[in-house]
């Protein structure tokens, strides 16, 4: 018996270019011009494999949570009269791709699912999950609701032990809170539209 060791290539940028998503600005690319804002010196830096092979995880769970075992067998056990898809749309120049629009009567449901090795001890309100607040407040300005759910995957739970653990919120947002995010988001993409055509002039 032989065990032949061989070379897997992680996903590049390259590929994310050809993903096939609609071309132009994105949700995931204001928040990483805010992010940079935030902290150019944790954010700035170029992905290597490891990143890129959990990001390449947190992919994979969203297509779980997206699948019919998933919901049939959990979310539907809390939410049992919702309808889970994938959805896109534009608003104002921006894409967004939200995991799955839930349906409960005439109630909106905004879902994001999250993977991460954040420890779970971390204030869901807090700073360390600044981004999906930002990112589901952006999809509940697209589908017109003040309400999300979160469910996420704590891959290290709270790290005493390293465990995987599973935990979800019922998020409701102020009308101010997505008024404010989304002019955080257009003013994101006035800046990054500046900084191309000041690159495209330069070139």
């Amino acid at each position: 018996m032989r065990f032949i060791p061989i070379e897997l290539s992680v996903p590049t940028v390259a590929d994310e270019e050809t993903s096939g998503r609609e071309s132009g600005l994105h949700i995931s690319n204001l928040i990483k011009h805010l992010l940079l804002q935030l902290d150019p010196h944790r954010y700035g830096g170029i992905a290597d494999d490891a990143v890129r092979l959990l990001w390449e995880m947190g992919l994979a769970w969203e297509d779980i949570a997206l699948s019919r075992s998933f919901w049939r067998r959990i979310l539907k056990r809390t939410y049992p009269t919702a309808h889970f898809k994938q959805m896109q749309a534009q608003c104002d120049g921006i894409w967004g791709t939200c995991d799955m629009l839930s349906m409960e009567g005439s109630k909106t449901l905004i879902t994001e699912s999250k993977l991460t090795q954040i420890s779970m001890v971390n204030e869901i309100d807090g700073m360390k999950f600044w981004s999906w607040r930002v990112q589901m407040m952006a999809y509940c300005h697209m589908w017109g609701t003040r309400r999300a759910l979160l469910p996420v995957c704590f891959l290290n739970a709270d790290y005493r032990p390293k465990r995987i653990a599973l935990r979800a919120w019922d998020v409701r947002f102020k009308k101010s809170e997505i008024a404010s995010n989304w002019s955080m988001m257009l003013q994101a993409r006035d800046e990054i539209l500046a900084q191309s055509k000041g690159d495209k002039k330069r070139g």
